[in-house]
């Protein structure tokens, strides 16, 4: 409502100069002064038209923005604070996309370490020292999340689906030892096309493995009981518009990152 108030402020304020315009017309009589204040007093009535023929449109503009606005506090400033929290997201090329998605608009309080083709190997040697030195270095003033979605480009690389998920899993444990503080969540492999994708690179990842590797982290997190370490089924939860066999488009990296913030992270909150 602020540019909105603005607006009628700048209108009210043309009224009362109109005003005063019409008193010092009336009652003063100096003729030179009349001479010269007649086309100040014709140029403010012209502004103040022109206000108002353009309110309409800053009015729908400002509309749009409005919504936009409330769209993403009902998913951000009005569940979690941008002040307090800290997110950080961890994973291959679908989170990397996501997070260049010109389409959205990201959390101010929200990184992401991610990078096209990840796996295995990229997250050993490189995320996790990306991710030890932020929570090394945390702000005492915020509370750390960390969502990791990682394994389906492995998925083509390993014979065995266990071997994905025990591997990552025990990276993952290791690391909510390390950081008991921090929140980890073990967001599902997503789903892929299985028609186009199985032409392409990996012939084979399929979605019945990524069922299988998915259902291993489940007994995993069961089992282990490790208390800041929560699964978040993204897999079974949305619908997946998939535009090239693996990699999501833009309506479904706004449903993802709307269900990062509400469904998974905010569990921990609830």
């Amino acid at each position: 409502m602020e540019i909105l108030s603005g607006k009628f402020y700048f209108i009210f304020i043309c009224f009362i100069l109109i005003i005063l315009s019409l008193i010092l017309f009336c009652f003063l009589n100096f003729k030179e002064f009349k001479k010269i204040y007649k086309p100040v007093l014709l140029f403010m009535l012209l502004v103040l038209i022109i206000i108002f023929i353009m309110k309409k449109d800053v009015k729908n503009d400002f509309q749009v923005d409005k919504n936009i606005l409330k769209f993403y506090n009902n998913y951000i400033e009005q569940k979690i604070s941008i002040q307090n929290n800290y997110i950080i997201i961890v994973g291959d090329s679908r989170m990397a996309y996501l997070s260049r998605d010109e389409n959205l608009l990201l959390p101010v309080n929200m990184k992401f370490i991610a990078k096209p083709g990840a796996g295995l190997e990229w997250f050993k040697d490189t995320a996790i020292k990306e991710l030890k030195n932020i929570l090394n270095h945390k702000n005492k003033d915020k509370f750390y999340s960390v969502v990791f979605n990682m394994g389906v480009n492995d998925l083509g690389n390993y014979a065995s689906r266990n071997v994905i998920s025990e591997t990552y899993y025990n990276l993952y444990q290791d690391l909510a030892l390390k950081y008991p503080d921090v929140m980890f969540y073990i967001m599902s492999i997503n789903p892929i096309n299985d028609y186009s994708y199985r032409n392409k690179s990996f012939p084979k990842v399929t979605n019945n493995k990524i069922i299988g590797t998915n259902k291993k982290f489940i007994s995993l997190i069961d089992k282990n009981n490790v208390k800041n370490v929560s699964y978040c089924d993204a897999f079974n939860s949305l619908k997946f518009g998939i535009y090239d066999g693996i990699h999501y488009d833009s309506k479904t990296n706004k449903k993802m990152l709307n269900y990062i913030i509400n469904d998974c992270v905010l569990k921990a909150y609830e």
